[in-house]
Order: structure tokens, then sequence, then C-alpha cells
């Protein structure tokens, strides 16, 4: 059959040509030069929109499908060369066409930028990150390409990087074209409805009092939740001094902690113990008991026990403490005097925000795991260095209760 013969293929057709690359990057260099000789980025600000928003309604009034195209043409083209303008042009869709239009729109035009820019970056780059840095990355690149879609879908949806930075960057890595499509194009959606509803009430501005007005401060705030989007890491834990038992444990981390210590970086933990000798077998079972952490100590409750706190019969409740994290099963003020329960007064009398975090599951296997997560390797401290309980604090691949 066809599909078993082998057809070698010249080497010089398998890669780029470097005549071709210099050709790519002088067009790309030249583009961006030319954006700021010219002073393009005079014409993308509020006040231009402000100024001519009568000239760019009746132009798409009475040639929309032109505009249409101009728009989609002109994000294509910031978006492949990673210039400036983004928030503006999508603040501007959104006054002159609608928010859901605007938003389809902003996504062909923000897709297809960003592939061409993706499919650069790799055409230049990728074949020299290869073969200088390959061996190095190959375990990150094997759980990037196996987890691609999540991972980048997760950056779409929680900016951590710039735009154009996660465009550029994902070309280096093996990800497939189509799921850097779909992945972009899905991610981008919420961020594109946000931004073109905003357009729409920014388009009734005439002065500074109305930014005071609901509908765009409901835009604004739409804006913020989309930054509000915690993750938690799931991972499966057993001992081999208790057989027949199973722990899910929930870890979390805080960029600071701001108590009686102050120190950079915060991880906690929620534990689920399961009479159960494997994860298929937990899956069947209610949990026996859970164990929240709380400075160096923690605080269980059998899962029937009353000060549990339950969401749906299955889901727990957890009251972290304003500024330390240590985790509690109600809201109240928790006075400790012990390393464990830490030397000072945990506060979980709110005001409260109900969040549903985003679980991010942990592969078992050890190698599998660290080459989905390289940073569960990481052995050090989480944190700057500093005197005794003011430490960084270390991951969790270094607490005992990992395995």
């Amino acid at each position: 059959m066809s599909r078993d013969r082998h057809v070698p293929i010249p080497e010089s057709s398998s890669r780029p040509s470097a005549r071709g690359k210099f050709i790519v990057a002088a067009v790309f260099l030249a583009v961006i030069c030319a954006f700021y000789f010219f002073d393009l980025m005079a014409y993308l600000s509020l006040d231009m929109l402000k100024a001519n928003r009568d000239k760019f309604l009746s132009f798409t009034e009475e040639h929309y499908a032109q505009a249409v195209l101009l728009f989609i043409l002109i994000y294509i083209a910031q978006t492949a060369f990673s210039l400036p303008g983004a928030t503006l042009l999508t603040l501007m869709g959104g006054f002159l066409f609608g928010t859901l239009l605007a938003a389809l729109y902003v996504n062909i035009g923000a897709t297809t930028g960003a592939t061409l820019a993706f499919l650069a970056a790799r055409y230049l780059f990728r074949d020299w990150v290869e073969q200088r840095v390959g061996d190095r990355l190959a375990a990150f690149q094997a759980g990037f390409a196996r987890n691609a879609f999540l991972y980048l879908l997760t950056l779409r949806l929680v900016p951590i990087f710039p735009f154009f930075v996660v465009n550029l960057l994902s070309g280096l890595t093996r990800i497939s074209v189509g799921t850097y499509v779909a992945a972009t194009a899905l991610g981008i959606i919420p961020g594109s409805l946000a931004y073109t509803f905003a357009g729409r009430q920014l388009g009734t501005i005439n002065s500074l009092a109305e930014l005071a007005s609901p509908r765009l401060l409901l835009a604004f705030t739409v804006l913020g939740l989309l930054f509000l989007m915690p993750v938690v890491y799931a991972h499966v834990a057993s001992d081999a001094a208790h057989p027949g038992k199973l722990a899910l444990q929930y870890w979390l981390f805080y960029t600071y902690n701001d108590w009686n210590n102050l120190h950079e970086g915060d991880w906690e933990m929620i534990q689920l113990l399961f009479d159960a000798a494997s994860a298929e077998e937990a899956l069947g079972e209610e949990p026996v008991s859970v164990g929240y952490s709380q400075h160096e100590g923690a605080e269980g409750a059998d899962w029937h026990d009353e000060k549990l706190e339950l969401v749906d019969g299955r889901r727990p409740v957890v009251y972290p403490a304003a500024g330390s994290h240590a985790n509690f099963f109600d809201p109240a003020l928790h006075v400790g005097s012990s390393g464990e329960q830490g030397v000072g007064c945990d506060d979980t009398r709110g005001p409260h925000l109900e969040v549903e975090p985003k679980v991010i599951t942990i592969p078992s296997e050890a190698s599998a795991a660290s080459a989905a997560l390289p940073w569960l390797t990481y052995e050090g401290r989480w944190g700057e260095l500093q005197e005794a309980f003011f430490n960084g604090p270390t991951g969790p691949n270094m607490k005992d209760q990992w395995t």
C-alpha cells in the first residue's frame, strides 16, 4: 500500500532556507520600524477615537462590508507584527459593530494574526532552539505536546504573559497548528466579549462624569473578573505504612504571605482521605475524612462532622485566613499560640468571595508529572531566603505529605 512506501525527501526541502528566513525577518523588521518611524501610535488613542467617532460611524453605516474587512485586516496586521493597540482596536470594534459582532470580527482577526506570528516564530527560530537546547527541553516539549490545548487555553484565559509573547513562544514548541488555532480562538472569546462590551459603552462617553455610569462600571467589572481564575493542583498520594488508604490533595499557591511572618510565596493544601487502594476504587466511595493545612499543622474532620460545610454534599467549603491563608472550617477569629496553630490571630470572618477554582490533575507517575509540570521538580524555596519563618516555603514535592 502507498502508506508503507518510503520516499526520501531532500534535506533542503524539509528545512527553511536561509534566504527565506532573511526575507521573513526583513518584512517583520520593516513593518515594525515603519510603525514607529511614522509614529502611527499617535493614531491609536482614546482621544482619537472620541474625536473621530462620528466619521467612523458614518463610514461603517455607508460601507459596512468594507469597514468589517478593513477592521479585520488591520487587526490581523497588528497581531501578526506584535504591534501595540489591540485594546483600542477591540474597544473601537465594540463601538462600531456592537458587542457580539465585534467579538466575532476580533476573534477572526486576532486568531489569524496570532497564527501568522506563531508560524513566523516557528519558521525563523524553532530549528535554532532545537539544535542548541533541544535535549534539555525534551521533557518540557513532550509534556507540552500532550497537554498543549489545555496549557495554551489557560494562557489565553489567564493573561500571565502578554498576548504577543504567547504567540511567539508557542512557535518554539511542538504544538500543532490546529491545536494552536483552536485553543487561541476559544481562549480569547471571554476577553473579546468583555472589551467589545466596554467599547460599546465607551462610545456614549462625552465627559469624564459619564465614567461612573452603571453600564460602564459593569463593563470594567467584567474585565476585572477575567483575572479571578485561581488554579489548584490535584495530587493522589498513598503511604506504604497505611495500606488501603488513599489521599486526594489539592495544593494552592499564594504569591505573598502577609501575616505575622511576611514572606514571598505560600503553599497550602486540602486533603481528602479515602478507604481505597486505588483511585478507581475511590471514585465509587465518599471520603472518610478531610484535613485543612494550618501553618505548621492541620485541622481534620470526619466527612459527616457537623463542622464540615459541604456544597451539593460533596465539595468541602474552605475559609482561608486573611494574610496567612491558613485553612479553617468556619468564619471566625481563630487564636493560635504554637507553631502548629500559628502565633497570633487568623481571621476568616470575611468579607467573603465564593470561588470555584480550576483543577489541574498532576499525573501519578513521577516522570509524567515532571514532564507535564516541570516546576514540580524544583527543590528550592518559593520566595526569597530570609531568617527563620520569614523564608519563602518549599514546594509540595518537598513536603512529607506528598508521598
